[in-house]
């Protein structure tokens, strides 16, 4: 019986050193072949892209609490700018070619407007076109980068409403959207005119 015992602890043994050199030779594949697993990748995600995000919003809400917590942790005393820090010591070259790979040829730009609001490159232009060139409310020329005027769109509907400025954007943002609550701003800048 002790001799069974020890010739299944000796397999077992033996299962996870095969195991680890599995992982380890797998572990060289990927890196040698980081644009197959970067394609592959991209190729998956777009074609389970609601699957995935409904998998995400079940993981949340399943753990909605837990996730919460672990913010509130990381924020807690500063604690949220030291751990963003440290992640971006730790991972500063992903990040870096993350980034490049996004922003390269504008493509990052493009897709982001397909998956945040639905709408082509082409789309945009044309609603730049029909507001005169800039911001939908104060006239601010569109830019590049960071002086791209931002696209504006119903949070509840997620229909488009038109491009601002950042400044207008979150102004009308930190009035939550409700009309309601611009005109008594608007009322309230008059009087103290």
């Amino acid at each position: 019986m002790k001799q069974k015992d020890e010739m299944e602890l000796l397999s077992l043994t033996e299962l996870e050193e095969n195991r680890l050199l599995n992982r380890e030779k797998a572990r060289r594949w990927r890196e040698r072949n980081k644009d197959k697993v970067k394609e592959k990748s991209r190729a998956y995600t777009e074609a389970n892209r609601e699957k995935l995000r409904q998998k995400a919003r079940e993981y949340y809400q399943a753990n909605k609490e837990e996730l919460k917590a672990k913010q509130r942790a990381r924020s807690e005393d500063g604690k949220r700018r030291a751990y963003n820090q440290e992640y971006y010591r730790k991972n500063r070259e992903k990040l870096r070619e993350y980034s490049r790979d996004y922003h390269r040829d504008g493509n990052g730009f493009e897709q982001r407007l397909l998956r945040e609001f639905e709408i082509t490159k082409a789309q945009r232009d044309q609603l730049l076109k029909e507001q005169g060139g800039g911001c939908a409310i104060c006239d601010r020329k569109d830019g590049e980068g960071f002086n791209r005027l931002n696209v504006d769109h119903c949070r509840q509907t997620g229909k488009v409403r038109g491009l601002l400025c950042g400044t207008c954007n979150r102004g009308i943002g930190s009035l939550r959207d409700d009309p309601v609550l611009l005109r008594k701003a608007l009322e309230y800048l008059k009087s103290s005119l």
